[in-house]
């Protein structure tokens, strides 16, 4: 029997009863707040009757998150943030990130979190992403916020790093490990006071 205690038959266009052998299913179809409630189940032959009460409760969806900010570029990551829902105040709260490549339809899923922050690395340079964010409460998915601003990955500033990063590493020289095939046997010492009276005016020169 339904909510309201009728019974529930093969021709209902709300319910569907499918038997296959011993088991029996019941599906509820256009799920909505109108179905909530106890459903009774009887189960009765020639040796009597059982009855067990069903309790249907249909969970709300999250609100959808307002858009994420992106807070920081840096080459090709980007940081975003965004504001908590309200349900946060009183319900542990899961973030799920979505990225999109311009000129593809579809959304992929690159993270998911507690924070109200992320950061998304190792973007393809010269390709444009927009990211957009839903709310997961107890694998209750919420429906997709605004999407964000576009986010453009330059080649250029990626070669330019990777070129500093090049040269800043040549630069580095460990002095400790500077060597000569010069033996210290063959260092000897100079008194300057001996050398030639022109040597200084040479060495000027040079």
């Amino acid at each position: 029997m339904d909510i309201n205690g009728r019974p529930i038959t093969t021709k209902s266009d709300r319910f569907k009863v499918t038997t296959v052998g011993r088991l029996t299913t019941l599906t509820i179809l256009r799920v909505g707040n109108d179905v909530q409630g106890k459903y009774l189940l009887k189960v009765k032959n020639e040796l009597g009757e059982a009855k067990c009460e069903i309790f249907v409760e249909v969970p709300e969806h999250p609100t959808m998150p307002d858009r994420p900010i992106l807070e920081k570029q840096k080459f090709n990551s980007v940081s975003l943030k965004w504001n908590a829902i309200p349900e946060a105040a009183s319900k542990k709260v899961q973030y799920i990130v979505e990225m999109n490549k311009k000129g593809e339809e579809e959304w992929i899923k690159v993270m998911e979190s507690a924070q109200l922050n992320a950061t998304v690395e190792e973007l393809k340079s010269n390709n444009t992403y927009r990211f957009r964010v839903r709310a997961n409460i107890a694998d209750i998915i919420s429906e997709p916020s605004e999407e964000s601003e576009l986010f453009f990955v330059e080649s250029m500033k990626l070669e330019k790093k990777e070129k500093e990063g090049a040269e800043e590493e040549n630069e580095k020289i460990n002095y400790d490990e500077l060597f000569t095939n010069v033996k210290p046997s063959d260092y000897r010492d100079i008194n300057v006071l001996q050398l030639p009276n022109d040597f200084e005016s040479k060495v000027r020169k040079m």
